[in-house]
């Protein structure tokens, strides 16, 4: 018959294969399958399966055409960029950098209580640099820090309309115990949220009775550790990678 390469007559299952290629030539094969009174019945198999031996060793059926392969960043499955947060340039207040004319004195694994500043500020600015406006414009309704080796980045929202020095240093202090949290949970094969629940309970009911709240100083080791004793502020850096996202620069805690 013409067009047929191969035929193949199954001598008990009474089953046939026929392999046919088209002006195309690509090869359909059509397999027969008996049905009552005789009849039989055929379905097509878009590609043909040759024996080929994969990685593992052992021959399994593979398509030797088929699809295109998906390219994920033209899929609907890709990644959207969100818009930016402004339409003009962003920017931090010099303070919280590293090159502005005062600096922030600071261990990031302690209360911020206990952050003070260099000179370099106006005698106003310097009564209450923690109430100063972070970034500029001053009306941004976020700012995200990342901090290594912490993977869940921060989040820094606004208290009262505007994100100011004080609620960055706030963020970057309960966003280092969790991260240093998360991992130690990981390491232990524990929750973090069962374990931020029992030391929330613990020290609301500590705070109720006058007793003292548990847990910091483990907390404060565990950050300390985790990130190599790199815990004196340095300054918030524009990410080279993403946009709108901010990286703290730490340095040893010994180093002045």
């Amino acid at each position: 018959m013409p067009g047929v390469i191969q035929t193949r007559q199954g001598d008990n299952e009474g089953r046939g294969h026929r392999a046919l290629k088209n002006d195309r030539g690509v090869i359909r094969i059509d397999t027969e399958l008996p049905r009552a009174h005789g009849h039989r019945e055929s379905y097509g198999v878009a590609y043909p399966r040759v024996a080929q031996t994969t990685g593992y060793g052992l021959n399994e059926p593979q398509w030797s055409e088929g699809p295109r392969p998906l390219i994920f960043q033209l899929s609907p499955y890709a990644r959207v960029p969100l818009p930016p947060l402004s339409a003009y340039p962003i920017t931090v207040h010099p303070l919280l950098t590293s090159h502005g004319e005062a600096s922030v004195i600071w261990t990031i694994d302690q209360h911020p209580t206990t952050a003070s500043c260099t000179s370099g500020l106006s005698a106003r600015d310097q009564y209450h640099w923690k109430s100063l406006p972070a970034m500029n414009p001053s009306h941004i309704p976020s700012l995200t820090i990342q901090i290594h080796p912490f993977r869940t980045p921060i989040v820094v929202l606004p208290k009262n309309g505007v994100i100011t020095v004080g609620d960055v240093l706030v963020a970057v202090y309960a966003g280092a115990r969790r991260g240093a949290t998360e991992i130690f949970c990981q390491d232990l094969h524990v929750s973090p949220h069962v374990m931020w629940t029992a030391a929330e309970d613990y020290n609301r009911l500590a705070v109720q009775h006058g007793g003292p709240t548990g847990g910091d100083d483990e907390v404060c080791t565990n950050v300390r550790s985790y990130m190599d004793f790199r815990t004196r502020w340095v300054g918030l850096e524009p990410s080279p990678t993403e946009r709108d996202v901010w990286v703290l620069h730490t340095k040893p805690i010994a180093q002045r």
